[in-house]
């Protein structure tokens, strides 16, 4: 959803950069597909390997907010670690998410 809302023109002429950070858990192929058919390159920094605890803090310092755009979602740290860097996070609603989406609305 997020590589999809990327690719809208009316996001694209926002220059927004995507810094796509920590282990694909499933196969990478339909995200890559997805990034070379919109020609999504220049706009994502990619970092897919694991994030070892001592340097999770660098990428969430480096980002204006946290995007967890899930079909299908368990209880995520990220969202506990985005709280404690005060940043905002646009969130799907669904799993986990449903409950913390019913309780801010």
């Amino acid at each position: 959803m997020l590589l999809e809302a990327l690719a809208d023109v009316r996001v694209r002429d926002l220059n927004i950069k995507l810094l796509l950070a920590g282990e694909f858990y499933g196969d990478p192929a339909p995200y890559l597909a997805l990034i070379k058919k919109h020609r999504l390159e220049e706009s994502i920094y990619m970092h897919t390997d694991f994030i070892p605890n001592q340097e999770v803090g660098w990428y969430f310092s480096a980002v204006d907010c946290v995007v967890l755009p899930y079909r299908s979602a368990t209880q995520s740290g990220i969202t506990q670690v985005a709280y404690h860097f005060d940043l905002p996070m646009i969130v799907s609603n669904v799993g986990a998410y449903q409950s913390w989406y019913k309780m801010v609305m």
